[in-house]
């Protein structure tokens, strides 16, 4: 993982080419990011409605829309997930916990401001995606359902 080139200690650092260090927001607009399986990631796309709740507090709901989707999955499970039962890690060859499954990062801008006490807690997300059919439906679940044995 890159260095948190904000962190004082990291002055002069280097980080790799390429490397996304952040997006430009309007001041009065919070962002929150999700992880979203391989899987699922497919079925989203930018601007896509979201609703926000947060574990702290499920009466405050936030709708919000995804604004980036990241190309590439995490490399490391963040701390406040770790424990989360539907987020399996497992450690990985550089000795890091990392999600089973590939993940990846979507960024939510919020369309109203997150009370202070519920900002950096853990929230749980739903994504509106497109419409489908019911055969469409079927097969997906088909797909996410069964596993093949070896």
């Amino acid at each position: 993982a890159n260095p948190n080139i904000l962190d004082p200690s990291e002055s002069g650092c280097t980080v790799e080419r390429g490397t996304t260090l952040g997006w430009f927001t309007p001041q009065s607009r919070q962002i929150l990011t999700a992880l979203v399986s391989q899987q699922d990631v497919k079925l989203l796309s930018l601007n896509a409605a979201v609703s926000c709740r947060w574990d702290g507090n499920l009466q405050f709901i936030a709708p919000g829309n995804i604004v980036r989707i990241s190309p590439d999955p995490i490399e490391e499970t963040p701390a406040e997930l770790l424990g989360d039962t539907s987020l399996v890690s497992l450690r990985n060859l550089q000795g890091k916990l990392a999600p089973e499954v590939p993940h990846y990062e979507v960024t939510i801008q919020l369309a109203k401001e997150c009370p202070p006490h519920l900002k950096g807690a853990v929230a749980s997300v739903r994504i509106r995606i497109a419409s489908r059919t019911l055969l469409e439906s079927v097969i997906r679940y088909l797909q996410t359902s069964i596993k093949p044995i070896y």
